[in-house]
């Protein structure tokens, strides 16, 4: 079974499960880096809707042995629970004080040039090869966020200039997302506890310490690019200059800085995973950038110019 014939037929299982006032509806959803994803909502005839399921997820599911039938029920009582809970949350959203949503602004770092469509469309402030967007942040625990993007539309019913949502969601996001800096091979030897080639790789990084940035559940975490105190921390602990290594949009990989000739070698090497280990939703640049202890700076050189 094909994914266009998945989603068919599991949204055929799923409207059969619903009340007759429910309706299934499947939409392409513009995601990071220009991804679609196919999107399957629930609307009610009072007006309400459910989060956005992806069936991307859930195809992975069923081609690994989960049964279409599970599935669809899994479904049918996320959106059942769901669209309940997020009514009372989503409230917020429909008044036009600013104050009743600031604790909730958030932002993440894209990639500028592969979301030049997604950029148009909402506040945005450019850093580095980057751009900053805003989001509404609706829930979040250890496993998962769930958030809605802050379009032009959405921010001019605030008349709420894109400035203050970035100094409203720096001041947010350690609140809700609590910045992590640990060992690389710390974060190896937790996730291959009695692997042999796990302390191989560990032995092979000890000349070069490596550290991990992000944030407490890893997801988006490398807006820690944003946070110099946090880069300055590091910085200090290792009396040097600090390579910012884009592991993807999740975490960034600091090294001690060393002489600028790295920067080519380093380069190419986040090309590389970028093409081969990191999904295209999840890249955020090929670029290395450097942060600069003196003038407490992040600054990146475009090598192919």
């Amino acid at each position: 079974m094909n994914f266009d014939e998945f989603t068919q037929a599991l949204t055929v299982l799923v409207q059969e499960r619903l009340p007759e006032h429910c309706e299934i509806c499947l939409h392409p959803v513009p995601k990071n880096n220009g991804v679609l994803r196919t999107g399957m909502i629930l609307k009610k005839d009072t007006g309400q809707i459910s989060p956005t399921v992806y069936l991307e997820d859930y195809y992975k599911y069923f081609l690994n042995g989960y049964d279409l039938e599970e599935l669809a029920e899994a479904i049918t009582q996320l959106f059942l629970q769901d669209v309940i809970d997020i009514q009372d949350k989503l409230d917020p959203l429909r008044q036009t004080n600013f104050e009743n949503v600031r604790s909730h602004i958030v932002c993440r770092l894209v990639n500028r040039s592969k979301n030049s469509l997604l950029i148009e469309d909402c506040p945005a402030i450019s850093y580095l090869d980057l751009s900053i967007l805003f989001y509404y942040l609706v829930d979040c625990c250890d496993t998962g966020i769930s958030s809605i993007r802050i379009t032009n539309t959405l921010a001019s019913h605030w008349s709420v200039s894109t400035s203050e949502l970035l100094s409203q969601a720096l001041r947010n996001m350690p609140v809700y997302f609590p910045f992590r800096v640990e060992k690389m091979s710390r974060m190896i030897k937790k996730m291959l506890p009695e692997s042999l080639a796990a302390d191989d790789m560990i032995r092979s990084m000890e000349p070069h310490p490596m550290y991990v940035l992000t944030n407490k559940i890893c997801i988006n975490g490398a807006t820690v690019l944003l946070y110099k105190d946090v880069l300055n921390e590091l910085s200090v602990l290792l009396d040097s200059d600090l390579y910012l290594l884009p592991s993807s949009v999740h975490e960034i990989i600091a090294i001690p800085y060393e002489n600028p000739q790295q920067q080519f070698h380093l380069e190419e090497m986040v090309q590389e995973i970028n093409r081969t280990q990191v999904s295209p939703e999840e890249v955020l640049s090929d670029h290395v950038y450097v942060f600069r202890r003196n003038s407490q700076d992040v600054v990146y050189q475009n090598l192919s110019e």
